[in-house]
């Protein structure tokens, strides 16, 4: 049986460098959300709004409080190999055959 093999990637450093931002751009607005209903929740808890009994209360928060965390480092992680590896598709892209830059200068004796 044949092993597949990766497909290569055919988006553009640009195209990668949005889709890298634009991920991590949501991340960070679904950890500031949860950041909000932990505040909420401390809020509702000290006016004795929200009827929770002190373990129940201290369960959400902490689950909520671990899960904003994770969440932090998994999107700061994916979001620096993001960089990385739109840095070096900047650098492949660079590096082409074809490209001007890569290419020797012509002298003025030269045809």
């Amino acid at each position: 049986m044949k092993e597949k093999q990766p497909e290569k990637d055919t988006r553009t450093p640009f195209q990668m460098e949005r889709q890298n931002n634009a991920r991590a751009a949501l991340r960070l607005l679904l950890s500031l959300y949860l950041a909000y209903v932990i505040y909420q929740l401390i809020k509702g808890y000290v006016t004795g709004d929200s009827g929770m009994s002190l373990p129940l209360f201290a369960a959400a928060i902490l689950f909520f409080t671990a899960a904003e965390a994770a969440i932090l480092v998994f999107s700061l992680k994916r979001w620096n190999q993001g960089r990385k590896r739109v840095d070096q598709a900047w650098e492949d892209q660079a590096d082409a055959p074809g490209d001007p830059d890569s290419m020797p200068a012509q002298t003025e004796d030269e045809p």
